[in-house]
């Protein structure tokens, strides 16, 4: 058993530091989506990707049937993030506007979700790649 638990916590402090190296990156990468735009080299944009979790509200918030959805999302000049949105709006497209007013940098997420987010922004860039003709 006391193998069990170190095992498990030196993975945690592990995964810990994984999610903190994902935020570092995905900083880095945000310098450069600000760089691009502020060149002239993009212009204003936003993309969605994959959805990260889905949680119920805590009660007295929402309806009860709906969840908050953190979704995956790039917005130029803003970079890398999430935006959390209600399920109920899955069936619609956000506007630019409304993707920034949702926005928030990855470090609000939990670390778990960090490392799953890696995926999700390689997807993202590959469409801001295509933007600009890479």
């Amino acid at each position: 058993m006391n193998d069990f638990i170190r095992d498990r916590n030196g993975w945690c402090v592990q995964m810990y530091r994984f999610a903190e190296q994902a935020e570092a990156h995905v900083e880095t990468m945000n310098g450069t989506i600000r760089r691009l735009y502020d060149e002239g080299v993009v212009d204003a944009a936003g993309y969605l990707g994959g959805i990260l979790d889905m949680t119920p509200y805590a009660e007295g918030y929402g309806d009860g049937s709906s969840q908050q959805v953190t979704q995956s999302a790039l917005l130029v000049p803003e970079g890398l993030g999430v935006v959390l949105r209600d399920s109920e709006e899955m069936g619609r497209k956000l506007s630019l506007k409304e993707m920034r007013e949702k926005f928030a940098p990855i470090g609000v997420i939990r670390p778990i979700l960090r490392l799953t987010y890696l995926p999700c922004a390689t997807m993202l860039l590959a469409d801001l790649e295509d933007l600009i003709g890479g």
